[in-house]
């Protein structure tokens, strides 16, 4: 189904319980800029499985009882931007607030081809370090991971088994 950003995010706001979705995205990730003869040239595309308005406090207790260990994790405040649901504004900015499941498809792109395993190797060695979950208290194969995604960086979202393709 065709349908603008504005739209999907006003049906989203009635999409109020936990919902598990797919995410299709094109960004460019984040890289160093220093001796870095790629930067401003990769970008990457995804395919991500998602969960939306999912409590993120709740969800890393489930991880630490799993572990045998207390569920004592407290959720901080969120450091920026205001929180409706699934959807972050900030400034003149929405994102779609996720707990990342699981990468579906991951493809990168150099200068528009796509890049191969071979070279991917000395791509990816110029990407910023990731997120550090550490203070779940959760071994790092079970981190709860939680992303804001641009909306201009989202393609298509498949929910409740419809696709919406934006066309903006």
């Amino acid at each position: 189904m065709k349908i603008t950003r504005a739209d999907f995010i006003k049906l989203l706001g009635e999409q109020t319980t936990s919902t598990f979705i797919n995410i299709f995205t094109t960004t460019v990730p984040a890289m160093t800029k220093t001796n870095n003869p790629f930067f401003g040239q990769v970008v990457k595309k995804s395919e991500i499985n998602c969960q939306i308005n999912f409590n993120y406090e709740n969800g890393v207790n489930r991880v630490r009882i799993k572990e045998n260990k207390k569920p004592t994790f407290k959720a901080g405040p969120r450091q920026w931007g205001d929180r409706d649901n699934c959807v972050v504004s900030h400034g003149d900015k929405k994102y779609l607030h996720v707990r990342v499941l699981s990468y579906v498809n991951v493809n990168f792109y150099l200068k528009g081809n796509k890049v191969s395993r071979t070279s991917f190797n000395e791509v990816s060695s110029f990407f910023a370090k990731k997120h550090n979950y550490s203070a779940q208290g959760v071994l790092p194969q079970h981190e709860v991971v939680i992303r804001d995604f641009d909306f201009e960086s989202i393609d298509a979202v498949k929910m409740n088994k419809i696709l919406y393709e934006f066309i903006d």
